[in-house]
């Protein structure tokens, strides 16, 4: 990720309507998004959520994070808690891996 792909952000995104004068001062920097479940806190998705946090809270920054558990599309009604009810019983069920899925949560020491 850091030596191939971060090296295709260098160019900044160039519409056409930046070419006006009134508009060229809205051009913006290229934005890179991760889309993942959480996983083991010895990961290296683990130290970038913690970097994406303290980005978080640095005002002079413009980093976003945010966790999606499955409480969010429960009330978006997105999933049915029957479902998850069913899921939970099975006798494959893990604990850790619905933490980790279905939680936003990072697992470890």
């Amino acid at each position: 990720m850091d030596t191939v792909l971060k090296k295709f952000l260098s160019a900044p995104r160039n519409p056409g309507y930046l070419r006006k004068e009134k508009y060229k001062h809205l051009q913006e920097r290229n934005k890179q998004l991760y889309l993942s479940s959480a996983y083991f806190k010895d990961s290296d998705m683990y130290d970038k959520a913690k970097d994406y946090t303290v980005g978080l809270l640095d005002d002079t920054k413009r980093y976003f994070i945010s966790g999606l558990p499955y409480q969010l599309a429960l009330k978006e009604g997105l999933l049915m808690r029957d479902a998850i009810e069913d899921e939970m019983s099975e006798s494959t069920f893990s604990d850790i891996t619905w933490m980790m899925e279905m939680e936003s949560l990072f697992y470890g020491a």
